[in-house]
């Protein structure tokens, strides 16, 4: 996948802009405050209809505009594709070659971009939710099945909170017996994703930091083993939920976490244990294993945004990425410049200089 153009006016400081892009290394250089993560933000909105830094989509409309516009020329497959999306602060409308998008999930499906920065390596490291937010949004695209049995379970799931918090318990069962039929079909595909994954992430580590030591993902169900296990542990917990009020047991509540050890399986070092470049550089090395991971299997190579978080070290192996990227730095250009990169530099939310 390539974003060949981009447009915005009114999102954040981009009040009007217009720039193409090369389909390899893209440097956005530029003084803090100028509008470099904005830019990208805007890269990652047009793939997700969602941003890595807010879920309030007020505050991506510049202050004192009623709303704001980004457009991107995309190619995947020789075919390009005009997508473009209206925000406004009560929700977005989007167009796909000028034809109006009314199931967002279809758009979604079609386009994919990873994001590496700062906010992204706290949340992934702090938040739960965040790690099965991105194993979510991965398996979604890579079987549009997994992403319809996700909503099956959110439905359970939610149906089951609102028994729980009302205290009744005669209907429980049944759909304790639903969840864990949902939760069966989520658990067994998160289980075959890390397996996938390990099986480039080890390579992918050693490769970007010269380590002996093997990455892995670990994954920890809250629910583990066939349907009729799963309710047996659902019943187990009926009074302790009840007490709570919620769901205790299923896959919103299942762990994912990185670890460092030796190669094979025995157990390694716990991503709590690792110090900040550690983890800086297992997050980013994750992220280029998903990108071969949907490359390998899927035929698609997503875009990488690599925002204020790339050490000059790391250059050399980006370069030798095919995927499509969009770095943003206030360091040293010349490595990047040295492989071909097209480097622009932003103030003020425009582009001042364009250096290919």
């Amino acid at each position: 996948m390539v974003i060949e153009e981009f447009s915005a006016l009114g999102f954040r400081n981009l009040e009007e802009l217009r720039i193409g892009f090369s389909s390899g290394i893209n440097v956005i250089h530029g003084a803090n405050g100028q509008g470099k993560t904005n830019l990208v933000e805007g890269l990652y909105f047009l793939n997700h209809l969602d941003s890595f830094r807010t879920h309030n989509l007020g505050a991506l409309i510049a202050q004192g505009a009623p709303q704001g516009f980004i457009q991107g020329i995309v190619s995947t497959d020789d075919i390009r594709r005009k997508a473009r999306v209206e925000l406004t602060r009560r929700g977005r409308r989007v167009w796909v070659d000028e034809q109006p998008v009314p199931k967002l999930s279809a758009y979604v499906s079609s386009f994919f971009a990873l994001v590496f920065n700062p906010d992204s390596l706290y949340l992934f490291r702090h938040v739960p939710a965040e790690r099965r937010w991105l194993v979510n949004r991965v398996l979604s695209f890579w079987d549009p099945r997994y992403l319809a049995a996700l909503r099956e379970l959110r439905v359970v799931h939610a149906q089951k909170n609102q028994l729980l918090k009302r205290g009744e318990t005669s209907s429980l069962p049944a759909w304790n017996q639903l969840l864990a039929d949902k939760s069966h079909a989520i658990v067994t595909e998160r289980a075959a994703f890390a397996v996938r994954v390990n099986s480039l992430l080890a390579e992918t580590f050693s490769r970007l930091t010269g380590r002996d030591e093997a990455l892995r993902l670990e994954y920890e169900p809250s629910l583990a083993g066939e349907p009729a296990e799963m309710v047996q542990a659902l019943e187990r917990a009926r009074e302790q939920e009840l007490r709570a009020g919620h769901a205790l047991l299923g896959p919103h509540r299942d762990g994912l976490r990185l670890a460092l050890g030796q190669r094979g399986d025995s157990p390694g070092r716990p991503d709590t244990l690792f110090s900040q470049g550690e983890y800086r550089a297992a997050l980013l090395a994750f992220q280029m294993a998903l990108g071969r991971l949907l490359e390998d299997g899927r035929g698609f190579r997503p875009v990488l945004i690599l925002d204020d978080a790339i050490r000059a070290r790391l250059y050399d192996g980006l370069a030798r990425l095919a995927n499509q990227m969009f770095i943003t730095t206030t360091e040293t250009l010349q490595p990047l410049h040295a492989a071909g990169a097209r480097i622009m530099e932003i103030r003020a939310g425009r582009i001042a200089a364009v250096r290919n």
